[in-house]
């Protein structure tokens, strides 16, 4: 999230905190009782989402709110985690590396195959581990694709379109403010909330 035009921080850690505090995924987590750990990379991938799932120590008690984002994005190991964008900054990566990456790895059916997969693996070791996931799209969904029922998405719309058409305002870059963030929230818990009250109990 970024911060209001105008409000002034002190530094890039008390700004970057107040981002992380008041996300939408942070509002949902705190909404539904729980104590919320942001590990949200500028810029990161459904590569990296998949990777700090299995990274964390969790278990049934805890909930993964996963913030879905955009598809042509994926990271590279070498002696730390690089990010790799298509026209984005990428430092100490091989540039015929990227170039590779670029041509082969970047078209909108491999990255859509990815994010699928990315999706599906998160859930389904989730589900096996009993431990609940919330699965939103931060930005470019996935169109036409049959999920099955254990993919649960409480929203069909993607944080970054809701936002255009309520008009928000944003950067240059389509990053949106605290009301957006606070307004997407609302949304998503009041889908929730409809949702586990129809839902029978067996």
């Amino acid at each position: 999230m970024f911060k209001e035009p105008g409000l002034v921080f002190d530094d890039f850690d008390q700004a970057d905190n107040y981002g992380r505090l008041h996300s939408y995924p942070v509002q949902i987590a705190q909404a539904l009782g729980y104590n919320p750990i942001n590990l949200g990379i500028s810029g990161g991938s459904n590569d990296a989402m998949f990777r700090l799932f299995l990274e964390q120590k969790l278990t049934p008690n805890d909930i993964v709110i996963a913030c879905w984002t955009g598809i042509n994005r994926s990271e590279i190991f070498d002696n730390r985690w690089i990010r790799l964008i298509p026209g984005g900054e990428v430092d100490n990566v091989n540039p015929d590396y990227y170039k590779y990456w670029v041509s082969y790895s970047t078209s909108n059916e491999v990255c859509m195959l990815n994010k699928i997969k990315n999706i599906l693996a998160l859930n389904a070791l989730a589900q096996a581990q009993g431990i609940r996931v919330i699965n939103i799209d931060s930005c470019w969904p996935v169109p036409r694709f049959a999920w099955p029922s254990s993919v649960s998405w409480p929203t069909p719309h993607d944080f970054t379109s809701w936002c255009q058409y309520q008009n928000f305002p944003h950067t240059d870059q389509w990053h949106f403010f605290k009301r957006s963030h606070n307004s997407f929230a609302d949304h998503v818990l009041q889908n929730i909330a409809g949702r586990e009250a129809t839902t029978p109990v067996s």
